[in-house]
């Protein structure tokens, strides 16, 4: 599994850069597969351009081997993650053990 994380603040968040290049894409990491990928995502594709833009232009990779933790309950958010390439499990222990 693949995740990329960004670390956006509400200024970047509605700032509108300047159209990032794919060259511009590489330099934070994202491969031009995962790049056309994200772009090419329901959720990602439907917001606004510039907010597209700010995305991509602040973005950091991470990438992670199956089976990591990136964060867990308790951690504090700060931070986008958006998966370019792979899946996200997402769950929680009950009281009883179980996890959901």
């Amino acid at each position: 599994m693949e995740v990329m994380a960004t670390d956006l603040g509400a200024t970047a968040q509605r700032a509108a850069l300047a159209r990032p290049s794919l060259a511009a894409a590489a330099s934070n990491g994202l491969r031009d597969e995962e790049y056309s990928a994200l772009q090419a995502g329901r959720w990602f594709s439907e917001l606004p351009e510039g907010l597209r833009q700010a995305i991509i232009g602040r973005a950091r990779v991470h990438r992670v081997v199956a089976g990591t933790r990136i964060t867990q309950r308790g951690d504090a958010a700060g931070n986008w993650v958006g998966v370019a390439r792979g899946a996200v499990r997402l769950g929680t222990a009950l009281s009883d053990g179980r996890v959901f």
